[in-house]
């Protein structure tokens, strides 16, 4: 749950943006950096985590200039809360058929 975690954009440009971000780990990284990935203009996505002692996060995000990191980087936080908001349905969907039977 996201609970003042402190969020830092430590490069942004017309083709990059660096964010750093305190309290997550791999799960967060993987989701943004392999959505980007599919996304059209992206030429890299990754994330990095500097020391597993440190929950600190690193996400970059380098485009071919032809859309700005920063869009993408929201066409993808968009994606994930709409993955969520589907998510959500079926299983309260399923919880309702198994609420039928009982």
């Amino acid at each position: 749950m996201y609970v003042g975690k402190r969020i830092e954009i430590k490069k942004l440009s017309d083709k990059e943006v660096v964010l750093e971000i305190e309290g997550e780990d791999h799960t967060i990284g993987n989701l943004i950096a392999r959505l980007a990935q599919e996304k059209k203009g992206v030429k890299f996505a990754a994330y990095r985590i500097p020391h597993p002692l440190i929950p600190k996060l690193i996400i970059t995000l380098i485009t071919d200039g032809s859309k700005k990191p920063i869009e993408v980087l929201k066409e993808v936080l968009n994606d994930i809360a709409s993955m969520s908001r589907m998510f959500r349905a079926q299983l309260e969907k399923e919880l309702e058929k198994i609420e039928k039977r009982s």
